[in-house]
């Protein structure tokens, strides 16, 4: 437990409690950049939140938590309200309140500067904590954008680490509810960035699929057909050359998976959403230079 506060309380302090300290057991992640930090705890039976002290110290930061599994308790001020899976909390860090984790909690914690956010909400977030729905459209962008964050976290790219940054900022504001001329500039900026990274992610998860089209992508989404292939285009790749791309990396993985090795060609062709051998093998042999059992022949 000890370990755990020292961790935890160098990017933020709070105090913790746990119900058993000695069989205390945690599992925690961090990233930090600049004006923002990223954390994903899994704990159970704790207790953290910030004194006076600490929130007078916290004043210029706000924090977003995010269940991902088992339960969360949040009491600050006036507000106190349970938090399920796939549901948030906004809490602010200039008040006095705690959280308590349940049921192996596991949860995303984004902690963000206050100045980055202020100017684009309509008016200044003057109550205590609160509860975001799991059906807020701005907050399944947010727990998919914080999830492609490691590939950022470790580049030495300033610019890119601060465009990630902004971005984020602009996602919390649009839960937060944005003025109406900062709603356009969100919207073309990082709510944009955010559905191309969940389109782009959408597609890789579900490759395998062959109904898959651009169609319900966008339907998972909550975005049209059209938008889907309207954001794929600053990729400069169409819809059909992403899913391509991914159902072979996907075949290339399983031509190398021992557990498969008595598996055809054919089989693997169709557990990787291809309906068409012939197809495969010529974008197989186009993608990767050598046929699918050469390549299964090289392992």
């Amino acid at each position: 437990m000890n370990a755990f506060r020292d961790a935890v309380n160098s990017v933020e302090e709070v105090d913790w409690l746990a119900r058993s300290p000695d069989e205390f057991r945690c599992a925690v992640q961090a990233d930090l950049f600049d004006g923002a930090i990223a954390i994903d705890l899994q704990a159970s039976d704790v207790r953290g939140g910030p004194n006076a002290r600490q929130a007078r110290h916290n004043s210029d930061r706000i924090t977003i938590q995010i269940c991902d599994r088992g339960s969360l308790h949040v009491e600050q001020q006036a507000s106190a309200f349970d938090v399920a899976p796939g549901h948030a909390a906004i809490v602010r860090n200039d008040l006095e309140g705690h959280t308590t984790y349940l049921d192996d909690a596991r949860v995303q914690f984004l902690f963000i500067d206050r100045t980055l956010v202020r100017p684009l909400l309509k008016s200044d977030w003057s109550r205590s904590a609160l509860h975001i729905s799991a059906a807020t459209p701005s907050l399944r962008l947010l727990r998919s954008w914080l999830a492609s964050r490691a590939d950022v976290e470790l580049s030495s790219d300033q610019n890119l680490r601060a465009l990630y940054v902004q971005h984020t900022a602009d996602l919390v504001a649009m839960i937060l509810g944005p003025h109406s001329d900062a709603e356009a500039l969100l919207e073309g900026r990082g709510i944009k960035a955010a559905r191309l990274k969940a389109v782009i992610n959408a597609i890789r998860h579900n490759a395998a699929r062959q109904e898959l089209s651009a169609e319900l992508v966008g339907r998972s989404l909550g975005i049209s057909e059209r938008y889907v292939r309207v954001l794929l285009e600053e990729t400069g790749k169409t819809f059909s050359e992403h899913l391509t791309e991914e159902r072979l990396l996907h075949a290339r993985r399983l031509l190398n998976a021992p557990h498969l090795a008595n598996h055809t060609i054919a089989e693997i062709a169709m557990m990787s959403g291809f309906s068409d051998i012939s197809h495969f093998n010529r974008s197989f042999r186009r993608r990767f230079g050598d046929t699918p059992s050469g390549v299964r022949r090289q392992f």
